[in-house]
């Protein structure tokens, strides 16, 4: 894994790539912080980082687009296919390089509130809460990023999935307050929802019979739920958006509340991800 890790900081730091994204972030982080902090003439930091936020939506999608698509392209992959080594040790090598270009600019940033510091309290702590709650949000964005960059074999389309994804979970906040809470609607965003997990299963593993298993197991206790009771439907959308948006689930740092239930989604979230693509590699290795 190290080996892979030094392999891709390399690529990285060896050409425009990484060190533009960079300075993106910090140019953002930057512009948001003379809004707020200092044009504005409110101290908090906070509010200025969690603002940056939305570069995700451009950083993640540019930065894991080639980390499988491109050596798919190059024949890299078909190279380490036919080499006796782990492809858990390439994804994850892949990963934390990733976060090493993440964690660089954020180390940088963290010079902005001790210089704003000079010219008045600030709320250390909050910030404190901040950066962790970014720095986790953003390790399981590229995270996602991997896995359709090893799921989708053009690049160009591997970033442009990531974007949407991404774009969908920055709006489903305000997608929860526009869809009906009754129970009907819940059950059919449900059942949507069910069918789409399936259709990944099945890109997965191409296993007709899996997938089709997970359809009708999810599906049959929704089925009796809704036939039973279907008041405890009501208001289940709004809810489950919510729950599983990734950058509604930032509210709390920004709060200055160290919130571990959001940490251990953000965890959970990378896992399941980087474990679907090493699932993905490992059946088209198979073939």
């Amino acid at each position: 894994m190290l080996a892979f890790w030094k392999r891709e900081c390399h690529s990285y730091f060896h050409s425009p790539v990484g060190y533009v994204l960079i300075a993106g972030m910090l140019c953002m982080v930057g512009v948001n912080t003379y809004m707020i902090c200092i044009a504005g003439r409110m101290p908090v930091f906070e509010n200025a980082l969690s603002s940056s936020a939305l570069i995700f939506l451009l950083m993640v999608p540019i930065l894991t687009m080639r980390t499988f698509s491109e050596e798919r392209r190059d024949g890299v992959l078909q190279f380490f296919y036919s080499m006796p080594v782990q492809l858990s040790n390439v994804v994850l090598g892949k990963y934390f390089a990733l976060l090493t270009v993440l964690m660089l600019p954020l180390g940088l940033c963290m010079i902005y509130p001790l210089v704003l510091s000079r010219f008045g309290p600030l709320n250390f702590g909050i910030i404190a809460s901040t950066f962790v709650g970014f720095f986790a949000m953003g390790a399981a964005l590229i995270a996602v990023g991997i896995f359709f960059s090893a799921l989708v074999e053009n690049q160009a389309a591997a970033s442009a999935v990531t974007f949407v994804v991404l774009l969908i979970s920055y709006f489903m906040p305000t997608l929860a307050a526009a869809v009906p809470s009754d129970a009907f609607t819940t059950f059919v965003v449900l059942a949507a929802a069910i069918l789409l997990l399936a259709l990944v299963c099945f890109l997965v593993s191409r296993n007709s019979v899996a997938a089709l298993s997970f359809a009708l197991v999810c599906c049959l206790p929704l089925c009796l739920v809704y036939r039973l009771a279907p008041s405890c439907l009501n208001g289940g959308v709004s809810t489950m958006l919510r729950g599983v948006s990734v950058y509604a689930r930032f509210v709390p740092f920004h709060e200055g509340i160290l919130d571990l239930t959001t940490l251990v989604y953000y965890i959970s979230l990378s896992a399941l991800m980087l474990f679907m693509a090493v699932q993905v590699l490992e059946y088209r290795r198979c073939q």
